[in-house]
């Protein structure tokens, strides 16, 4: 043989062979052609790299040997399946690194592209010395034994689940409150539920499986069961129908039954399975039903005696009716107010003009009579020109105070007029920035507090929303409606801030705060105060008509009610009033809500 032979290992090839030597490579290239699977040795690398591999390679993995000794074409390495290669590397190396052999089990990608699993088993080559040189061993096709065990584990797994199943059915059957039995198409008894055998306590499991399923009911059932129940379930699969059953006793047990039946492959009924209900409570309900039914004719014929029961009830009903109908008079009386309230505001205002202005008159012509005597004064007696002095000084004190009331009614006929108004008045609304008209409202208020009352100051905050739209109102009846609400929160404040002026263990400062939101269809107003609060006794009343808390002088008690109307009346929105009057945290708060368009 020529030293070049290919079918030489590559270390021997270009060397001199001895005949026996030879010999011997074909005795051991003939074994290993012979072995199932891939004989193998190779390096202890990254790639495993193969220095000799049977011709079983081909068969195991699609490449010719020549393909993959020493990486020619691919390493087997490559050839590992990506999730497996981890697994083997640590395998042999632990057996390896224990002088142990080694046996692992894993899928390889053969030149096809077929995933298939192999079984290895190998060892390391030491030298003299105990390094290790290489790796020996044997990879074989296991895929179809593996196939075959996932499939058996797949049946063991369907089996498993089958017995669960089972386990579960038996579970619900037993468990059931029905009668559930089994017998075969001649009639004989097969199993029974729980259930069933609670019928019979003194009877065992043996002595209830000598019995037939006829045994099991009166005559007039069976004479059902065989005449209409079996040849119904036969033909169609059920029969359901009432029957009876006997108890222990042979007390007759009144019961809705289902017979099954159940077939082979080749329409043969191989067993019959019943499930029978008790409905005596049933039967006992339809008796009750029909006593009932009794009952209710007797009731028809005493409905005569009824009649004049009824005619009193109409009688009630229409004296109810007289009473809604006064209710509802008077609140078309109450409606009528701002009309009438219009017309007497309207009769006073003109005496009243007439008054203001002789007042007004009167304090101008009293000074001009002061000036005009002047030069007499002095040629009188000084008792005489002060008593005349203080004659013309009372006579303006008392023009003054006149004007001054005068202004009063004249601001209780503005505010009636105004409250007669909020009902009458169309005006036609506009697009309003709701933030500028609030602060605006603010402003004005707080402004004439001031004038009226220059050591009064509190703290404002106010945080208006920035996405508001324009709100279609009345701006106007809406800023009066305002500053009315800001006017009493400051006079709840200022009232609060009298009652512990003089208390210095209490540090009060007056807050107001003002905001605006953004609720889609509509907007939020919140005005709230930390003043003296609303107790519960009046907050039913203080948007009554001339219901008014302040002292004599300082509020004509149409505020509230006609900053109602606007809101509600006028503009289809809602006002609530949240309050506490306890001493620890008083404090009213105002919710406004406006719909951006109304009407």
């Amino acid at each position: 043989m020529k030293p070049e032979d290919p079918k030489l290992p590559e270390s021997l090839q270009g060397s001199q062979f001895l005949g026996n030597q030879y010999d011997d490579y074909l005795l051991m290239h003939s074994v290993m052609s012979n072995l199932p699977g891939m004989a193998y040795r190779c390096k202890i690398d990254k790639d495993w790299t193969m220095e000799f591999v049977s011709q079983g390679c081909f068969e195991l993995t699609g490449y010719h040997p020549q393909e993959l000794i020493h990486n020619r074409k691919i390493s087997y390495e490559e050839l590992t399946y990506p999730l497996d290669r981890e697994v083997v590397r640590q395998t042999i190396e632990f057996s390896v690194k224990h002088n142990q052999s080694f046996r692992c089990c894993y899928r390889i990608t053969t030149s096809s592209g077929k995933v298939k699993w192999v079984l290895e088993r190998g060892n390391a080559v030491l030298s003299p010395q105990g390094e290790i040189i290489s790796l020996t061993g044997l990879i074989i096709d296991i895929d179809d034994q593996k196939k075959a065990e996932e499939a058996l584990e797949c049946s063991q797994i369907q089996i498993e689940q089958q017995a669960k199943e089972q386990k579960k059915l038996n579970t619900i059957l037993e468990g059931a409150s029905d009668y559930i039995s089994i017998a075969d198409p001649q009639g004989k008894s097969l199993w029974f539920n729980q259930q069933f055998k609670r019928l019979y306590p003194e009877m065992s499991d043996a002595d209830l499986h000598k019995l037939q399923i006829s045994d099991f009911h009166p005559q007039w059932a069976i004479e059902i069961i065989l005449n209409h129940g079996i040849p119904i379930a036969v033909q169609n699969g059920t029969w359901l129908g009432e029957t009876a059953i006997l108890d222990s006793t042979g007390q007759e047990i009144p019961v809705s039954q289902l017979i099954i039946a159940h077939k082979s492959t080749n329409g043969e009924v191989e067993y019959f399975s019943t499930i029978v209900r008790d409905i005596s409570d049933r039967k006992a309900a339809e008796v009750r039903l029909q006593h009932q039914s009794e009952q209710l004719e007797q009731a028809n014929q005493l409905l005569e005696e009824y009649s004049q029961t009824l005619e009193q009830k109409v009688e009630e009903r229409t004296n109810a009716l007289k009473v809604a109908q006064q209710q509802l008079m008077s609140q078309e009386k109450l409606a009528s107010l701002g009309t009438l309230t219009a017309g007497i505001a309207h009769e006073l205002r003109n005496p009243l003009n007439f008054v203001t202005n002789y007042a007004r008159g009167s304090i101008e012509l009293s000074q001009d009579l002061l000036e005009t005597i002047q030069p007499l004064l002095s040629s009188l007696d000084m008792e005489t020109s002060e008593f005349i002095k203080s004659l013309v000084a009372d006579l303006q004190e008392n023009a003054a105070m006149i004007r001054i009331h005068s202004q009063r009614v004249e601001n209780i006929i503005f505010n009636m007029m105004q409250h007669a108004r909020t009902d009458n008045v169309k005006a036609a609304p506009q697009p309003t920035n709701i933030n500028d008209l609030l602060d605006q409202s603010l402003k004005l208020s707080y402004h004439s507090k001031k004038m009226q009352y220059s050591d009064f100051n509190i703290t404002i905050q106010a945080n208006y929303a920035d996405d508001l739209d324009l709100v279609n109102i009345l701006p106007g009846a809406m800023c009066r409606a305002f500053i009315n609400l800001i006017d009493n929160a400051c006079d709840a404040m200022r009232f609060q801030q009298a009652q512990i002026k003089d208390d210095s263990s209490k540090d009060y400062q007056p807050t107001l705060r003002l905001s605006t939101c953004n609720l889609g269809d509509r907007v939020e107003i919140r005005i709230c105060d930390n003043g003296c609060g609303i107790v519960p006794e009046i907050q039913a009343k203080i948007l009554d008509p001339f219901f008014t808390t302040k002292p004599s002088g300082e509020g004509t008690g149409l505020g509230l009610s006609l900053t109602h109307d606007i809101i509600v009346k006028q503009h289809q929105g809602t006002l609530t009033i949240n309050t506490n009057a306890a001493n620890s945290s008083q404090f009213t708060e105002i919710i406004v809500t406006i719909p951006y368009r109304y009407g």
